[in-house]
């Protein structure tokens, strides 16, 4: 069979291919079933992250399986070897395999990253050809033996692959955290869900966006419905550093008397801040008004940042152990002081 142009609409791609499997019909069919199965969803999923595969057979059963994986809209890789690193990584320790050889390029708008994995305990080898485009993966994989080479079907699958996109696809590469504030100030309704609704999973803040992110704290009106979102703002402002974070949460405590998620999401900070001066900070609150939650993990999720810095831990005994009253409280502070005395930092 002759090469020619195939376009596939189920996972956007066009490629020079003679493949047989699948066909237009039984592509056609599947969109059909997928179209009647979610005609009655209204939710909004066009953000979320979605995954599809295929495998494309030749006439002599060779096959090409290909991955479209679009990512969250609110996901954001600081840079592409951060992305490769995490998909070689992964496709590494799941097969028990040794990343060979690994060839990165860029054209135009896609990034590309080439990669030969081989299998010590056999003759097998796996080529991977992975294609970013802008919010989607693609990740074409066949099977070789070492010795070798591609076959023509393979070599042209791999080498004419092109990705169809709309243009409207937002890059995994963009700042999310200045997506998030700009949807927070615009007008569009359904963008502001959301981004309310990417906080606690996706959304990755930088030292430059804490004025911004104290100011959406203190000033935006949050639905009842996003209340956790804010509380995950209180704590991502935790991870960052800066001369104004311990004084506004500090102030900010007293303002949250009334709703104990948020003095907790400020604790919660305080311990992430992981310098002296905030654990110290963290008592004095305490000390003041003690929040109580229904969920024993939300009062212990205060403590395990000092997990693994138990010499900065250390700084809090004996005082915290003042609060071992309260429950929620005694059994992650004894289980600090019990970690911190195996590692004979505390004796």
């Amino acid at each position: 069979f002759d090469f020619k142009t195939k376009i596939d609409s189920t996972l956007n791609f066009e490629v020079q291919s003679n493949y047989l499997s699948p066909n237009n019909y039984e592509q056609m069919v599947t969109k059909a079933y997928e179209a009647r199965r979610d005609k009655n969803d209204t939710e909004d999923k066009a953000y979320l992250s979605d995954r599809k595969s295929e495998y494309y057979y030749s006439e002599n059963f060779e096959k090409v399986a290909v991955e479209y994986q679009k990512i969250h809209r609110y996901k954001q890789y600081d840079n592409i070897d951060s992305l490769w690193n995490e998909e070689t990584g992964y496709f590494q320790k799941n097969g028990e395999l040794i990343l060979k050889q690994k060839t990165k390029s860029k054209q135009d708008d896609l990034y590309v990253l080439e990669a030969i994995f081989t299998d010590t305990n056999s003759a097998r080898s796996i080529v991977k050809k992975y294609i970013l485009a802008k919010g989607v993966l693609y990740t074409l994989t066949a099977n070789l033996d070492t010795l070798s080479k591609k076959s023509k079907y393979i070599e042209n699958f791999f080498e004419t692959f092109k990705p169809r996109l709309a243009e409207d696809y937002i890059s995994v590469l963009d700042d999310k955290a200045n997506m998030f504030f700009n949807a927070l100030n615009g007008t569009d309704s359904l963008e502001t869900e959301r981004a309310l609704k990417s906080v606690s999973n996706y959304i990755i803040f930088k030292d430059k966006d804490v004025d911004r992110l104290i100011g959406v704290i203190k000033n935006y009106d949050f639905p009842i419905r996003h209340i956790e979102a804010k509380a995950q703002l209180i704590e991502d402002l935790g991870k960052l550093n800066d001369p104004k974070i311990l004084p506004f949460l500090t102030s900010s405590y007293s303002e949250f008397e009334e709703t104990a998620l948020f003095q907790l999401a400020v604790l919660k900070a305080l311990a992430k801040q992981k310098n002296k001066t905030a654990s110290k900070q963290l008592l004095t609150l305490l000390d003041k008004d003690i929040p109580l939650s229904g969920s024993k993990w939300e009062t212990g999720a205060v403590f395990i940042p000092y997990s693994d810095t138990l010499k900065l831990a250390k700084e809090l005994f004996p005082a915290v152990l003042n609060f071992t009253f309260v429950p929620g409280y005694k059994d992650p502070i004894y289980e600090m002081l019990g970690t911190a005395i195996d590692s004979n930092i505390i004796k």
